[in-house]
């Protein structure tokens, strides 16, 4: 996980990257990952993530991971409505 977060302030070394989730999928082939940046949703650019994030797969192939990278973006503000929203779904059985 250290070695993914280091890939990842790599490539965007000028976001504040908060916490990162990964999930293994189709047996061992896809790697997902959820990145939360601590920036808020305004200085999020979408397009500057989406251009630099596909330079992650052949640097996560230089520290020996051979899935691929499917890769959501998500401020620390959404990502916190998203677990409001989830906890009152849950709530309400």
């Amino acid at each position: 996980m250290e070695a993914i977060r280091a890939v990842l302030q790599g490539i965007f070394g000028d976001a504040q990257i908060g916490d990162v989730y990964v999930a293994i999928a189709c047996e061992d082939e896809i790697l997902l990952l959820r990145v939360v940046f601590d920036d808020t949703e305004d200085q999020f650019d979408a397009r500057k993530a989406t251009s630099r994030g596909c330079h992650m797969h052949p640097r996560l192939a230089k520290i020996g991971e051979q899935a691929f990278p499917i890769i959501s973006y998500v401020s620390s503000e959404e990502m916190r409505r998203l677990k409001d929203a989830v906890g009152r779904s849950s709530e309400r059985g």
